[in-house]
């Protein structure tokens, strides 16, 4: 399986979940750069809305996603720059308010500047330089001309890409994509990210064991379809034929998800490849998470990553 192959793979699914609504909520190892290397993001989307026509491929489609039904949902203000992402009925932490349990961003919220990646781990030692640190890219390495506009200009003291500037203007992660197949040969996309382990002293990109998250929470919104992919590093993705563990979740104007790594499923393309994984054992072997978001060429959307958490409780 290629990665050509692969990422058109995910379109085709993502294209039929564009007519799925969400609920609204109140007020508005080594180098896991090979599937994703396609090179600098660009900045000049116009803001227009998307469309919701799904697009027939002849390729086979992702896995169906996880049963959004058994997730958590929770309903947050606009106004409010700190939100939970998670709210169950019983839990051993956590403030309780109005019978939930509410567990809050432990994992990234806007005031950090890195996601913290090495909150519950046993050795922070095994992670490496930039764990943590977002990133973002588009299609452009392959031919396509996809770009993902910021609200507000980026950079830092540090470094000219830093989001910081982007985090404080939407208590998010936001931005604006304009996709365009270009001389795709699979439908166009952009994504956004973290690191999860880091490089080493070498500037090779590794893979650590995160498992006792317990899975993970994200507080969103988007215009379409939103893929989370677990990068596993270059040697594990190619020896899974670039099939890897994923999530899909369905465009809404504001929901907070929940899911375990064991909802984290290789897509029904990758049952001929020969290596299979779980998403608990995945899990263990985590590079990068990602948050694809990919459709058929002239969408035009938004989306807002408003928090993380682990699925510890």
């Amino acid at each position: 399986m290629n990665k050509n192959l692969y990422m058109a793979c995910v379109g085709a699914f993502l294209l039929a979940t564009l007519g799925c609504s969400d609920s609204n909520i109140s007020g508005s190892s080594e180098d896991p750069n090979v599937l994703m290397a396609y090179g600098s993001s660009s900045s000049n989307v116009v803001n227009s809305s998307s469309s919701d026509e799904p697009t027939n491929l002849s390729s086979s489609s992702l896995a169906e996603p996880a049963d959004l039904s058994s997730s958590s949902d929770i309903v947050y203000s606009s106004s409010s720059r700190r939100n939970p992402v998670l709210c169950k009925a019983a839990a051993s932490a956590g403030e309780h308010v109005g019978g939930c349990a509410i567990m809050y961003d432990d994992l990234w919220h806007s005031e950090s500047p890195k996601v913290n990646v090495t909150a519950y781990a046993d050795d922070s030692s095994q992670f490496g330089s930039d764990a943590g640190k977002w990133f973002w890219e588009t299609d452009s390495a392959d031919g396509g001309k996809s770009v993902l506009e910021w609200p507000v200009e980026l950079g830092n003291y540090y470094d000219a890409n830093a989001l910081d500037s982007v985090f404080g203007f939407c208590y998010g992660v936001c931005g604006t994509f304009r996709l365009d197949m270009g001389d795709l040969s699979y439908n166009p996309y952009v994504s956004v990210g973290f690191n999860v382990a880091g490089f080493d002293n070498e500037g090779k990109p590794k893979s650590v064991d995160v498992s006792n998250w317990g899975g993970i929470c994200l507080e969103y919104k988007s215009d379409i379809a939103v893929a989370i992919v677990l990068d596993l590093g270059d040697s594990l993705n190619q020896k899974l034929g670039m099939a890897l563990p994923v999530v899909v979740l369905s465009r809404s104007s504001g929901s907070a998800r929940c899911f375990k790594w064991d909802d984290f499923k290789m897509p029904s393309w990758a049952k001929d490849v020969e290596y299979k994984i779980s998403g608990e054992d995945a899990a263990k072997h985590v590079s990068r998470i990602f948050f694809n978001f990919q459709g058929k060429s002239e969408t035009v959307g938004e989306f807002n990553i408003r928090s993380i958490g682990s699925n510890r409780w």
